[in-house]
């Protein structure tokens, strides 16, 4: 199994809310419930240096595309995953 070169901040989608799950700098696991607005997006994401975390986005649709968005134009490497293909990975 290979190594991933950046911390990957996971994002659950809400129509009001993100909550967010990362491990910060000193490896503990973090979650934090964020409001779905850009202002809040943004404050949040500053937090992040672009070259040591990507973020993974559940896919919902119209209400993932502020947080999709705004993470690209911000420089970092972001993903929507769909729900559905976590059977993928079960054995």
């Amino acid at each position: 199994m290979s190594k991933l070169s950046k911390k990957v901040i996971g994002v659950d989608v809400g129509a009001k809310f993100l909550t967010v799950s990362f491990t910060d700098n000193v490896n503990q696991d973090q979650v934090f419930n964020i409001q779905n607005n850009q202002r809040s997006i943004l404050s949040f994401l500053k937090k992040f240096p672009t070259e040591d975390y990507c973020l993974a986005i559940e896919a919902t649709g119209n209400y993932s595309s502020r947080i999709l968005h705004l993470s690209l134009d911000n420089g970092f490497e972001s993903s929507l995953i769909n729900c559905m293909s976590v059977n993928i990975f079960q054995g």
